[in-house]
């Protein structure tokens, strides 16, 4: 019985080492990525535009007012960014037992609310522009 539960044991930690070397490994997946290590991070916009021109055979011209769309719109992400942490703080901050407890949890999920449709309207217009400059 020992010997079954050894055996068991360390059939089970092999299993365990080799799925986490798995998930370790990303298969050089994610080259010329912005933010190095992150593994959920977008491509730079240089290979995201040099993607687009091989798979959908884009002129240099297109290309170029493609990358320029993405920047103008990767430009105003950040602000975005530190609004939404601000919301995390001010919710954080937030006391659970004020008697207004309730009426600043809405008017932050409304704020939330104008930031999302913000959001969605900002990058169909990005697929807007890029349609445009894709359709002659």
């Amino acid at each position: 019985m020992n010997k079954m539960k050894m055996m068991l044991g360390a059939g089970m930690l092999a299993l365990f080492g080799l799925a986490t070397q798995g998930m370790a490994y990303d298969g050089g997946k994610h080259d010329g990525m912005r933010d190095g290590d992150r593994s959920h991070a977008k491509p730079s916009i240089e290979k995201r535009v040099e993607h687009m021109q091989k798979s959908l055979g884009l002129s240099d011209m297109q290309a170029q007012k493609i990358k320029v769309i993405f920047q103008a719109y990767d430009g105003a992400k950040g602000s975005k960014h530190e609004g939404k942490r601000a919301m995390r703080e001010t919710m954080r901050n937030l006391d659970p037992s004020a008697a207004d407890y309730d009426q600043r949890v809405n008017a932050l999920a409304e704020q939330q609310g104008q930031r999302l449709t913000r959001s969605i309207k900002e990058k169909a217009a990005v697929r807007k522009d890029i349609a445009a400059v894709l359709t002659p």
